[in-house]
């Protein structure tokens, strides 16, 4: 409901001399033309305040393998986007990170309910959630406006708007679902991800036939750039997305 305030630096030495000097919320590391300067800082960054959710930006989605790289070699970050453009992907990052902090509580007392989205790629996942983040804010607005004209109630109100949850593998979707099934709204699956540490090209279809095993009306939908597995979404009774569409 409240722009989060911002404060940019451009070395360093700046960074721990801020960090030192008061607390943030989240760090945003821009990864440029040096990818292993930024990937140093983070490190270092995390070794010294290990509880800051830190994430990386990308200018450039061909270091998106660099980066996998690195975190599978243990570099500590939470999470990462790419660069597309659009401002609102600080927005979604942002959202997205006040969503896994706050999804406990507001699922237990505000009756939140959640959007499981599961993808693996982050240029698809940085174009992503700031689209569906803006249609949630805008829709939840809507709604607000029809039922009170009470400010207050329409600030609480906005804040129990659904939250999304962002997972890339199996165990983690699955982990999401088993713990947070009373409070679903719909679950967003690419088809191919990881599972039990290999890339599986029907990882998907299997989630969401075990998803629809125990909660067959639970609204589902899987994303794919190959229009083909189109037939294997509407044997599950799941909506299906062509990546490729605009």
């Amino acid at each position: 409901t409240s722009l989060p305030r911002v404060t940019g630096v451009s070395g360093e030495e700046e960074v721990f001399r801020r960090l030192k000097s008061r607390h943030y919320d989240m760090i945003i590391i821009m990864v440029g033309v040096h990818r292993e300067s930024p990937v140093t800082l983070c490190k270092k960054i995390k070794d010294k305040y290990p509880y800051l959710p830190t994430f990386l930006l990308l200018n450039n989605p061909g270091d998106v393998s660099f980066i996998k790289n690195q975190r599978a070699l243990g570099i500590p970050f939470d999470n990462y986007f790419v660069w597309t453009g659009e401002s609102k992907v600080f927005f979604a990052m942002v959202s997205l990170l006040e969503d896994k902090v706050n999804v406990e509580n507001d699922t237990r007392k505000g009756l939140s309910r959640i959007i499981l989205i599961v993808e693996d790629s982050a240029e698809y996942y940085s174009t992503y959630l700031p689209m569906l983040y803006t249609q949630i804010m805008e829709q939840t607005r809507k709604l607000i406006e029809d039922v009170s004209t009470d400010e207050l109630y329409k600030v609480l109100k906005l804040r129990t708007r659904p939250k999304i949850l962002l997972t890339s593998n199996w165990e983690d979707s699955m982990s999401i679902f088993n713990r947070y099934k009373e409070s679903l709204l719909c679950v967003i699956s690419d088809i191919r991800f990881l599972r039990n540490g290999v890339l599986n090209d029907s990882a998907g279809f299997d989630l969401i036939k075990n998803i629809k095993a125990e909660m067959p009306n639970l609204p589902t939908v899987l994303q794919s750039s190959d229009p083909e597995n189109a037939k294997f979404a509407y044997t599950l009774k799941s909506t299906f997305i062509n990546k490729n569409s605009e």
